[in-house]
């Protein structure tokens, strides 16, 4: 009777199969981290090509902009969220844009040097899920104050509104620890009425972001309901 099993595959053979692949993957592995860290003409890597084309193009933050940093916010519990507001140099109330990040809301995007190196501060996924793993965006316009996955205020702010982004809880410059989907939704509820009671509020508050930031929009809603 003939055994279970592919016809002419080994124990021994199976053996020599995987150290090729594995061998394989080691001589790969060079060749593949000196596609991604070294210029070429493709328009997705992480170094600018010679030409310097990258995914996004780094726009000037515009005038017009007052900018506070580091804003706590208490939450119902007394732990204090870290926020940065950016809202129109005039007077008058304005509709605001809130997003609450787990990546930080400081994280930038990447600058390079003329070495092709980026300086500090830049946010590595601009790098590695944009434009390295050949995501096909086209031009992406930003400024230097869009956090990741987040709103950039450079063009809120000068359509006249205010953007308010915030460390979520535990992350970054906020206080407390890293908190339960329920506490994240429950968070950003009373960071949306902390905004809409500010005196450069004329109480429409709404939401921006995507992935993460979608996510806390959903426990958001499910905390105004309960």
């Amino acid at each position: 009777m003939r055994k279970n099993g592919i016809p002419g595959l080994t124990k021994s053979n199976s053996f020599y199969r995987l150290v090729l692949l594995l061998a394989s993957c080691l001589v790969l592995l060079p060749a593949v981290s000196l596609a991604i860290d070294h210029p070429t003409s493709n328009p997705y890597e992480t170094r600018p090509a010679p030409d310097g084309y990258l995914a996004y193009e780094i726009i000037p933050t515009p005038g017009g902009l007052t900018i506070e940093r580091d804003v706590m916010v208490t939450m119902q519990d007394g732990v204090k969220l870290a926020c940065n507001v950016y809202r129109p140099d005039k007077p008058g109330r304005f509709p605001v844009i809130v997003a609450m990040t787990p990546y930080g809301k400081d994280q930038t995007p990447p600058v390079f040097n003329q070495d092709g190196s980026f300086l500090p501060n830049a946010y590595g996924p601009y790098v590695l899920r944009v434009y390295s793993q050949g995501a096909d965006l086209g031009h992406m316009k930003i400024s230097l104050l869009t956090p990741w996955e987040g709103p950039d205020p450079a063009f809120w702010v000068s359509n006249d509104y205010v953007v308010v982004i915030a460390d979520q809880r535990g992350g970054f410059k906020s206080e407390g620890k890293m908190p339960s989907p329920n506490q994240g939704g429950d968070d950003l509820f009373y960071l949306i009425e902390w905004a809409a009671a500010q005196e450069w509020s004329n109480g429409n508050v709404g939401m921006a972001g995507v992935s993460a930031m979608t996510t806390l929009r959903l426990l958001h809603s499910w905390a105004a309901a309960h």
